[in-house]
């Protein structure tokens, strides 16, 4: 893989294409939220007024999953990593 040539702010910068993406990836299907849920490190559960936002960090990327206040707890009782609620 070569590098790529970018300039920014009038400063060449050389990039390489194996630079990972910065935005989280939002998921839709609960199930495989869930399965991923095996190999992350943690997930983290933050609470809103009218719904849960369930943050789970792997080791290359963090992915998010918005639920309903409702269908949050048994969300979070299927997850198979260690859960920070923040």
């Amino acid at each position: 893989m070569t590098p790529k040539q970018i300039k920014t702010w009038g400063v060449s910068m050389q990039v390489s294409k194996s630079v990972k993406k910065h935005m989280p990836a939002e998921m839709m299907d609960a199930e495989k939220f869930i399965e991923m849920s095996a190999r992350a490190k943690f997930c983290a559960v933050k609470r809103l007024k009218s719904s849960v936002k369930l943050k789970l960090r792997t080791s290359g990327e963090l992915y998010t999953l918005k639920v309903e206040t409702g269908k949050a707890e048994e969300t979070i009782k299927k997850l198979k990593c260690e859960i920070r609620e923040l």
